[in-house]
């Protein structure tokens, strides 16, 4: 066997030329990759200067509002018999404040020693009156309903004294003593005692005259009102109207009211004495108690046709 040698000539050259990069086209590369680089370092930057900003102006204005809120308690009462409480808020700050919205959860703690402290929820169905919103300077009478909280009611004694306190949006609270009342208490008010305009009348038929009484169940449960009237000489027919001053209004002498609420009642008065004055007295009793209280109404005409003196 004979062996043929190889000569270099006939080995296949299976590589490639190879071109190098010039250094200007290598610093032309590098400065772009630097300003690449450079700007997306930038916009990181910047846009994490931005969010510690924000969250700084967020923090700032937190603290403002929480050093600057303030919330005043002025009164607070329970009512055993109704499960009541009636209470007064006012807003003594520099910033607005939302009591009882669904925005932030605002709670209340009754609180005494010997008992564990209760937390109850104030929303829209709790609270009577809620939301309310109060600007500065601001106050508000509102209502708790305890039916629902029997947890809070069922640890509370008639004559002990408790503390409550409302915290609300986490940022401000108020706080006050109070004793619940167990007993019932009859009360009640007539104001704005006001003399409408006199009502036009025909020739040949006396005048007739208005008065708009506001009553209010001052006392701590509901309460039923039986009204009458008295009528002296030199007046005519009198009547006592739930609807408007004129004679087509329904008359009512029999008004049930809860605890604290006010009702308007207006009472129609002819005078039927030409240059006298007429006077009547209007007198609403408790049918629960022996509460009563009157007012007296003084109506003169100089002749037919003029308005009242």
């Amino acid at each position: 066997m004979q062996y043929k040698a190889v000569t270099q000539d006939r080995v296949p050259r299976i590589f490639c030329s190879r071109k190098t990069i010039t250094p200007i086209i290598a610093v032309i590369l590098t400065m772009m990759i630097a300003v690449a680089a450079g700007g997306a370092m930038f916009y990181w930057i910047s846009r994490l200067q931005t969010q510690d900003q924000g969250a700084v102006t967020q923090s700032q204005q937190r603290l403002f509002e929480t050093l600057s809120a303030c919330l005043s308690l002025s009164s607070f009462d329970m009512n055993l018999i109704s499960n009541r409480s009636n209470f007064v808020l006012q807003n003594c700050g520099s910033t607005k404040i939302n009591f009882g919205d669904a925005n932030a959860e605002d709670f209340g703690i009754i609180s005494s020693q010997g008992i564990d402290p209760c937390t109850f929820s104030v929303n829209t169905t709790s609270c009577i009156g809620c939301p309310v919103f109060l600007k500065p300077g601001e106050a508000a009478t509102l209502s708790l309903n305890w039916t629902n909280e029997k947890r809070c009611v069922g640890q509370i004694v008639a004559g002990k004294q408790y503390q409550v306190l409302f915290n609300v949006d986490r940022t401000v609270s108020a706080s006050r003593d109070f004793v619940p009342e167990s007993a019932a208490r009859c009360g009640l008010n007539f104001e704005n005692a006001t003399r409408l305009a006199a009502q036009a009348h025909h020739a040949g038929n006396p005048p007739s005259y208005c008065y708009k009484f506001q009553l209010t169940n001052t006392g701590n449960a509901a309460d039923t009102y039986n009204f009458t009237n008295s009528t002296g000489t030199n007046c005519g027919s009198a009547r006592i109207l739930t609807i408007g001053c004129g004679a087509t209004g329904i008359a009512n002498h029999t008004i049930s009211l809860a605890a604290s609420e006010n009702y308007t009642i207006y009472f129609n008065q002819t005078v039927i004495t030409a240059d006298l004055t007429c006077t009547s007295t209007i007198t609403a009793a408790s049918l629960n108690c022996s509460a009563s209280i009157s007012k007296d109404t003084s109506t003169s005409y100089i002749s037919p046709g003029d308005a009242a003196q």
